[in-house]
């Protein structure tokens, strides 16, 4: 299914930390990313469903290549979902991590079985990628159904 996504500015933070060898720096970056979301089709068609939140500690090494750093760059990234939604709802998506020319690059699936209204929910690591998440991401709803 296809779904209107919404993308947010993000957030970096910088910590440098020494690597191994002499001449070898690893530094910390934060990005952040949200998504707000809006259902597209069924009984919810329309309506706010929820913000994702990722965040992402991205490690990277000066210089490119020293010895007892990986040979890429990659980031751990977390996700937290808040509802938005005035209803307690059952929703099963699916975000997607995107590069810079928008197109996908990683993918993590869940259901929140019901996530009441405000309610936030720490889903955890959900990938770990060479891409910055700040480039964007997206969200498809498989579905999103009122909860009595």
């Amino acid at each position: 299914m296809r779904g209107p996504f919404i993308l947010a500015a993000g957030a970096v933070f910088v910590l440098s930390l020494s690597c191994e060898a002499p001449n070898c720096t690893r530094i910390s970056t934060i990005y952040t990313t949200s998504v707000n979301a809006v259902a597209d089709a069924g009984p919810r068609a329309g309506l706010p469903v929820a913000r994702f939140d990722l965040s992402q500690n991205f490690l990277t090494h000066e210089p490119l290549g020293c010895v007892g750093a990986p040979s890429q760059d990659v980031g751990a990234v977390d996700l937290t979902v808040t509802s938005t939604a005035t209803v307690t709802q059952r929703v099963d998506y699916a975000i997607q991590g995107l590069n810079s020319v928008n197109n996908p690059v990683w993918s993590f699936e869940d259901t929140l079985v019901a996530i009441a209204p405000g309610q936030t929910v720490t889903v955890g690591r959900v990938a770990v990628t060479p891409t910055r998440v700040d480039l964007g991401a997206r969200v498809v709803f498989k579905e999103v159904l009122p909860e009595p």
